[in-house]
């Protein structure tokens, strides 16, 4: 077998560097960069990732599922849902990649917590928008862009 240089032994290091950057990993109290010059050097080395979280987080899981972000909503905003979530499974079938259907459901989880905090203040902020998309005027009270800036000093 040909002897390797020790600069071609170590450029997998250098791809782990180029797609980790110079945060170190740590896996079982070792980064993974010392686990593969652990490997180049001829040791066996098993590694095992943590968890990427610590335990569950208070409202993280309440709208894991798309039956559960429809159920969040308000009546008004169920068909919107329903065409967005229709139109990205068709999307996913077609590119072959959950990107926008995953996009669409982080979007509507959004929105589903919004309306559980305060559902009349969604459904507020909901009829002001139609009205102001309707005609052109913006809601009463409304501080103008320039006046906003000249407030704040900008």
């Amino acid at each position: 077998m040909a002897e390797r240089s020790p600069r071609s032994r170590f450029a997998p290091l250098q791809l782990l560097k180029m797609e980790v950057g110079k945060a170190a990993i740590k896996v079982k109290g070792t980064s993974v960069q010392q686990a593969i010059v652990a490997g180049l050097m001829g040791y066996r080395v098993y590694m095992t990732a943590a968890a990427a979280h610590d335990g569950p987080q208070p409202g993280r899981d309440r709208f894991d599922s798309p039956r559960a972000i429809r159920a969040a909503l308000l009546p008004e905003e169920v068909a919107a849902f329903d065409t967005a979530y229709q139109q990205s499974l068709r999307d996913a079938s077609e590119s072959l990649s959950l990107e926008a259907l995953q996009a669409t459901l982080a979007n509507w989880r959004r929105i589903a917590r919004m309306t559980q905090a305060d559902p009349a203040a969604h459904r507020r902020m909901l009829q002001q928008a139609e009205r102001t998309r309707q005609t052109g005027q913006p809601p009463e009270n409304a501080t103008d862009w320039q006046q906003l800036r000249t407030e704040l000093g900008v």
